[in-house]
């Protein structure tokens, strides 16, 4: 009988460290590249309460995304624009009717900070985000 509660208790903690095991890589994946970005995930900022500007950078240009968190699975117009410190001009990521997010956008960065600025509308067609992240990511 003890035999068996031993048995059973070491499989109880094998299968409770293959589950950590197994989560694992897809954290670490989170981290390295995403929505159409490579690199490494160096920033992730709130926008207006709805959504959050994630950005990566691979050593020389940096990338950002805006992920919808308000009307997320809504099809509705969003866009990102990105800006290097010293550059009066944006990049346009390529605004549209999307669900889930917007971008990449990307631009060649080494030494400069960067910026995001960031457009989501409502079903309506009013803009419920429309303005800039703070300067970050200086390198």
């Amino acid at each position: 009988m003890r035999i068996r509660k031993a048995i059973a208790a070491l499989s109880v903690t094998a299968l409770a460290s293959l589950g950590t095991i197994a989560a694992a890589p897809a954290a670490q994946a989170a981290l390295t590249g995403g929505y159409g970005c490579s690199g490494s995930h160096i920033w992730s900022g709130n926008v207006g309460g709805a959504g959050t500007v994630h950005t990566y950078y691979d050593g020389s240009t940096n990338c950002s995304v805006f992920v919808k968190d308000t009307y997320a699975g809504v099809k509705t117009y969003t866009d990102i624009y990105i800006q290097k410190s010293g550059d009066s001009g944006w990049i346009d990521g390529g605004g549209g009717y999307y669900t889930t997010y917007a971008g990449p956008v990307s631009i060649y960065a080494p030494g400069a900070c960067i910026r995001e600025w960031v457009i989501e509308n409502n079903p309506s067609g009013d803009n419920i985000v429309y303005g800039p992240t703070p300067w970050h990511s200086c390198s």
